[in-house]
């Protein structure tokens, strides 16, 4: 069991917003089912009754400017679905351990992944002393309570915070798990991290013109914010705090080492040195004045070769060896961005020709008025319905320009490197390898190849034949999700196809994408049961299957 906090977004920066989202969120793309289970702590079961008792205890903290909405999901290893007493027991002890039991809480629970879930959304303000309660350190409480309700429930036991490497960023960790591309946390700790350890421990070089000057040449700008220190990538803007790249980073530790934090200093050459004095004709002087000239290039030819000697941060792809998919992914986005700046173009220049429009017919009006020699008087109400039609079509104009706008930014919408691959998966075999890349085999059921030629058979097989890709959907690491008429489902990975949902449909069609990948002949690992119920569905395909331990049956 994993519980994790979430930020808060501004699709979801609302109580609204936020419970709408985790009532109405939809099944992936099998179906547009929506959740069936919500339930309201220390609320009425009225959701708009409920929504209003939050927002009106909320807006009784007029102190605090700390967000008043807190909202975390807990997920169970996949094939686990503990009861509703169970999930409710579960939340119960979560919220007592986050100092949440007597706040306003709504429950929601979904099963549109692989893994049961339930969001969990609370009111920070007390309901009776109206405070913002923000727990201390959630990030290790949560996992310290996930530990203890494993071994309470009997859940599954997963993968726990290492106490030695809790400081990993878990932002710049779910960037490159969603996006695909390196953080520039990972770009710090690869490439520059080493050199800065060094300068800290050369007696000779532990300065802070040093440490800048070491920067400057991965493009990387090291500066006070707030009470602490960060790291910016001068093109991007990225910022990262120092001491999530390493605790050794932190201002306090720093300035032990390197003394009081200086800013860098900006060279500033002489002009002399560069331009000869007019009123010196002595051989010595113009001697001089070479050698200076001469110290002051080779300066700037150094700042230049410092400049671009190093390699700057660069959202890259995390997946080894996609050079050639790379550049198809960015010959597409170019190709997307030329279009999307053309037709915004087009679209300005077409609303701004119809508003000249307007504004001359409203001219022409007038003046037609003045012509007839309608009196003044008389023109007054005229005029004014001429306006009131021009301000009309204005507002129509610029409505019909921001929905051109809209659907613009639509059609050319930026997909991020892992949304291209997923697409690319469903034709070419060879992004569907990248997305399986760091797959790992965690599952206890499991339809797998005999051997490991067979496996590099079946690889083969993707890449000649890619007929079964299409029926299920692809996910960012590379598996694909099935789900069967009789609500069964399974997933095809790198290793093997896992049954996650075990029924008679599920066995059915694992055994046929297990033919078609891998042959007659497959190796069946799971409980007794599993093994008995697939070998009777094998035995009617003429499949030959042997268990974990090899026997055939």
């Amino acid at each position: 069991m994993i519980i994790k906090k979430i930020r808060n977004h501004k699709t979801t920066n609302t109580i609204n917003k936020l419970i709408d989202y985790v009532e109405t969120k939809s099944i992936i793309d099998y179906a547009q089912e929506k959740t069936a289970k919500t339930w309201y702590i220390n609320l009425p079961n009225e959701k708009a009754l409920a929504i209003n008792i939050i927002k009106t205890t909320q807006q009784k903290n007029i102190r605090s400017s700390t967000s008043k909405t807190y909202h975390y999901i807990i997920s169970f290893r996949e094939g686990e679905k503990p009861s509703d007493e169970t999930l409710k027991q579960i939340e119960q002890k979560i919220s007592e351990k986050l100092g949440f039991s007597q706040n306003h809480r709504v429950l929601a629970v979904h099963d549109d992944t692989a893994h049961y879930h339930m969001h969990v959304v609370i009111n920070k303000i007390h309901p009776a002393k109206h405070t913002n309660i923000t727990p201390f350190n959630d990030f290790l409480s949560m996992d310290e309570i996930a530990k203890q309700i494993e071994k309470e429930f009997k859940l599954q036991i997963d993968n726990r915070i290492d106490k030695k490497r809790r400081y990993k960023n878990n932002k710049a960790k779910d960037f490159e798990a969603h996006t695909g591309f390196q953080s520039l946390e990972t770009y710090i700790k690869e490439k520059i991290q080493p050199h800065i350890q060094d300068i800290i421990n050369c007696a000779d070089k532990n300065n802070w013109q040093n440490l800048h000057s070491l920067l400057d040449k991965y493009n990387i700008h090291i500066q006070q914010k707030t009470n602490g220190l960060i790291f910016q990538d001068i093109q991007t803007k990225i910022q990262i705090k120092a001491s999530s790249i390493s605790r050794n980073f932190s201002k306090s530790k720093l300035e032990q080492k390197l003394g009081i934090f200086q800013e860098k200093q900006i060279q500033i050459l002489d002009k002399n040195a560069l331009n000869p004095p007019h009123n010196t004709l002595n051989n010595v002087n113009i001697q001089t004045h070479q050698q200076a000239q001469n110290k002051a290039l080779d300066s700037l030819i150094e700042i230049e070769k410092n400049q671009q000697s190093e390699k700057k941060y660069e959202k890259q792809p995390i997946h080894k060896n996609s050079d050639i998919l790379w550049e198809k992914y960015w010959q597409i986005e170019n190709k997307k961005l030329e279009q999307q700046t053309k037709s915004l173009e087009t679209a300005k220049k077409s609303y701004s020709g119809e508003t000249t429009q307007i504004k001359q017919l409203k001219s022409q009006q007038k003046e037609y008025l003045k012509v007839r020699g309608i009196p003044y008087k008389d023109r007054i109400n005229l005029n004014l319905n001429i306006e009131i039609n021009a301000k009309q079509a204005h507002e129509n104009a610029y409505a019909s320009y921001k929905n051109n706008k809209q659907q613009i930014y639509k059609e050319t919408k930026k997909e991020n490197w892992l949304e291209f691959l997923i697409k690319e998966a469903k034709t070419n075999p060879r992004a569907l390898q990248l997305l399986q890349s760091n797959l790992k085999n965690k599952h206890a059921q499991s339809l797998m190849n005999k051997g490991q030629d067979n496996k590099i058979q079946a690889m083969e097989f993707l890449r000649q034949n890619n007929q079964y890709i299409g029926y299920g959907k692809i996910a960012k690491n590379g598996e694909i999700h099935y789900k069967t008429s009789d609500d069964g489902y399974f997933k095809a990975g790198k290793d093997g196809i896992y049954i996650i949902k075990d029924t008679p449909n599920a066995r059915k069609q694992a055994l046929e994408v297990a033919e078609k990948s891998y042959g007659k002949n497959l190796k069946v690992q799971g409980s007794k049961e599993f093994i008995q119920e697939i070998s009777k569905t094998a035995q009617e395909k003429n499949i030959n299957i042997s268990d974990g331990l090899g026997y055939d049956r």
